[in-house]
Formats: structure tokens, sequence, C-alpha cells
């Protein structure tokens, strides 16, 4: 709040989240599509295209979710960037993976991904002024 509070042009932070709509339904997209295909083949062998659409999604989702908090906050950015660095990472290691191994992979970095940012925001919070929380 602070940040945006300071800024000269108050209209830009919600700019930049009407500009991030399309990545981010780009990206649940996708993870919805990866998730069919995991689904439908449980058991099969791992591919590009799963690993892509499984992963591919939610980092779509991560870095334009980073490039907001950077750009509108300031803060709570840099641990999405460590999940995109995770969901990629991920993604690469699906190739060799079955889907169903795959989307364990995926919940296990989108659990881990929620305690860090419950820690992160909760502490973005406290380090508010309390006439400014929400």
């Amino acid at each position: 709040m602070a940040h945006v509070a300071a800024t000269p042009d108050k209209l830009l932070p919600v700019r930049h989240a009407v500009s991030c709509q399309y990545p981010t339904l780009a990206g649940l997209v996708a993870l919805a599509v990866g998730a069919e295909l995991a689904i439908s083949h449980p058991t099969g062998h791992g591919s590009a295209t799963v690993g892509l659409l499984l992963f591919g999604g939610p980092v779509l989702y991560v870095i334009t979710q980073a490039w907001w908090y950077y750009t509108s906050t300031g803060q709570a950015w840099g641990a999405r960037l460590l999940a995109w660095l995770a969901f990629t990472v991920a993604g690469i290691t699906a190739v060799w993976l079955p889907p169903l191994v795959s989307v364990l992979v995926l919940d296990a970095v989108l659990l881990a991904l929620v305690a860090v940012l419950k820690r992160v925001h909760q502490r973005v919070l406290a380090s508010m002024p309390t006439a400014t929380r929400p």
C-alpha cells in the first residue's frame, strides 16, 4: 500500500493488473489441458507436451504474478520467481516421469509455494502500519 500511495500514477497498478489477465488465463488453461492429459493416461510415458502444459501453465501464472507484485507493490515477488524456477525444473524432468508422478511433483511444488507465500504475505502485512492494513 505504501508503494502505491507514493506512486505518482495511482492507476498504474490497475492497468498492470488488467494487462496480467490474459497471461494468467492462458496459464490456467494450459494447466487444465496438461492435467487432462495426465489424468487420461496416468501411468503412461512422460512427454514434453505433458511437461510443457502441466508446468508451463503455472510458470506463466507465477511469472505474471511476480511481475505484477514487483511493479505494483515492490514486495512479495521473490518467492514467485523461486516457484518459477521450481516449475521449470519440474517441467524438464516431467519428460522422464509418468504423468501421475508429474502431477504429484506439481502438487508438492504448489503446496510449498502456498506455505511460502503465506509466510511472505504475513510478513508484508505485519510490516504495514495498522491504519493501512486491509
